[in-house]
């Protein structure tokens, strides 16, 4: 795997035209400070679909990543991998688990 490239609002425009180099393949990764809701194993494929919708629309991301690769599966001399960090998380106003913090 190659280097991820950390992105920061410091460092956002000049990452932004890295990335504009055109890549046929991309991959998409969020991340959220844990579950509202958690699916038990045997739920019906509604419930499961229900719960992430909920924590979806009720938790702020934390991360956007993305990956580009050529059609070769090969990734970017740069790295081809940036992962956004996004800095407007406050625990004592948005919904979060406090074990995940």
């Amino acid at each position: 795997m190659g280097m991820i490239r950390e992105v920061w609002r410091s460092n956002f425009e000049q990452e932004m035209e890295s990335i504009l180099h055109s890549y046929p393949r991309i991959s998409l990764d969020t991340e959220f400070l844990s579950f509202l809701h958690n699916t038990p194993r045997n739920a019906t494929e509604t419930e499961r679909y229900e719960n992430i919708k909920f924590n979806v629309n009720n938790l702020k991301p934390i991360q956007f990543g993305l990956t580009f690769i050529d059609v070769y599966r090969n990734l970017p001399h740069s790295g081809g991998v940036w992962q956004f960090n996004f800095a407007d998380f406050d625990p004592t106003i948005d919904l979060h688990v406090t074990e995940s913090i």
